[in-house]
């Protein structure tokens, strides 16, 4: 077997290489730049999973090898291992490899051996497995996880995503969520999946353009991937990112460019019921046909429309879901396989410790002043002006509704939000509509 040192020689993947003095293999190779540079990524195969892969500028390196052939490297001369080594060598095998849940019977087919809920660092409750089973069935994984908030979600999506890495099933990974939850999600899959992602974002897109250079796409840099809505659905980070999907999957007949899609609340991107559909709805269109296992999550799948759940359900699964109203029987069948919809009352057992508290809902009575009756009937009197100059027309009426819901909830919440609020809709619409009555109730 010939040994190259010198860092000019380019892996390529399958092959076996030396980098930072821990032995791994390529699994992908991206050129970029002028001059030509190679983002490389690898997977250790040391044992060490601290970090398990890496992704590194080749010319960058120091004291890198590539082993050109099929033969591992030239074994040490020495005396070998003694039994008892070699033994303890199979049982820690073993160990990791058998299931802990089911028996380890090899001709049982109808079990699933489960590895992700030893995999991290969480402790994981019973039904959070049933979503992992549901997906392992799938030979395409496409599943609504739709649980109660506090249920565990994003454990739930974590274990699915581990056992998947696990099985060699995926590789490369995106993660779609509102920009206040980039870093939550990030931190978890750090802490209790070890799972290290990249944050795409504007800064973090500077920042590795400053690194790596101008002409570095974040979507050919990193494998897994976290990124919201609202900084995807821009025009050039779109185009950014379809780019680099075709780059990937270019030589490929089949073969999608990411191999999972995860949705954290999801229903911020479902289809509108009536009128144009969201630039995030849009984006999300885009993005569904290039990732080969869609997993979506959502505490409230269903917003009283079924257009709206059945056009959510049809991007999660265009096979088995399209958009329509009402729900037909297949559809119905469909549902029962790729949903999971399940309250906390529902995992309490009958006659045993509840497992979760039950919730009473109790009203209490609010009395209003003189003042705060004439705030709300003067609210409900320029509802009545605005909807009138909207007239009958199906889109200014949805608009007009959008913002007297909004003047409507701001003064349940206080005075003060509804005062705020109410002078910014003034400065913004002087003059539409008659609002004098409502002006002078505030003043």
């Amino acid at each position: 077997m010939t040994i190259h040192a010198s860092p000019v020689q380019i892996p390529q993947p399958g092959q076996m290489v030396t980098l930072r003095a821990r032995p791994a293999l390529v699994r992908d190779v991206v050129s970029y730049g002028t001059p030509t540079l190679h983002a490389v990524e690898v997977e250790y195969i040391d044992g060490w999973d601290h970090p398990s892969t890496d992704r590194v500028v080749w010319q960058h390196e120091r004291n890198t090898r590539v082993h050109i052939g099929h033969t591992m490297p030239t074994v040490h001369r020495g005396a070998p291992d003694g039994p008892a080594r070699l033994l303890a060598l199979q049982h820690a095998y073993r160990w990791e490899s058998l299931n802990h849940l089911t028996s380890a019977r090899a001709h049982d087919a109808a079990t699933q051996r489960l590895i992700s809920p030893w995999q991290g660092a969480v402790q994981t409750e019973d039904y959070q497995l049933y979503p992992v089973l549901k997906a392992l069935a799938m030979p395409r994984v496409g599943l609504l996880i739709a649980d109660d908030v506090g249920l565990g979600k994003t454990v739930e999506a974590g274990l699915i995503l581990t056992e998947l890495i696990a099985r060699r099933r995926i590789r490369r990974v995106v993660i779609l969520c509102p920009a206040a939850l980039q870093q939550q999600w990030h931190d978890e899959m750090h802490t209790k999946f070890y799972l290290d992602f990249a944050i795409v974002d504007r800064d973090g897109t500077f920042k590795l353009r400053r690194e790596q250079g101008i002409d570095t796409n974040p979507w050919n840099a990193f494998s897994r991937i976290i990124t919201s809505f609202d900084y995807l659905r821009q025009g050039t980070v779109l185009q950014e990112f379809q780019g680099a999907s075709n780059r990937i999957s270019q030589g490929t007949q089949t073969a999608l460019p990411w191999e999972l899609l995860i949705v954290d609340e999801a229903h911020n991107l479902a289809p509108a019921a009536f009128g144009n559909d969201s630039q995030r709805t849009e984006m999300l269109r885009q993005v569904a046909p290039r990732c080969e296992h869609r997993i979506f999550l959502t505490a409230t799948p269903h917003n009283g429309y079924t257009l709206t759940y059945t056009g959510l359900l049809e991007m999660l699964d265009p096979v088995h879901f399209q958009r329509e109203a009402p729900i037909s029987d297949s559809t119905r069948r469909a549902i029962q396989q790729s949903v999971v919809r399940r309250l906390k009352e529902d995992l309490n057992i009958p006659g045993e410790l509840p497992r979760f508290p039950r919730r009473t809902v109790r009203p209490l009575g609010v009395q209003f002043g003189a003042e705060e009756l004439a705030l709300f009937a003067a609210v409900r009197q320029y509802r009545r002006s605005v909807l009138g100059f909207a007239g009958n027309r199906p889109g200014e009426r949805q608009i007009a509704n959008f913002v007297v819901t909004i003047l409507t909830k701001r003064l349940l919440s206080s005075a003060y939000a509804f005062a705020r609020t109410w002078w910014q809709h003034v400065e913004a619409a002087p003059g539409e509509v008659d609002d004098s009555t409502l002006a002078t109730t505030i003043d």
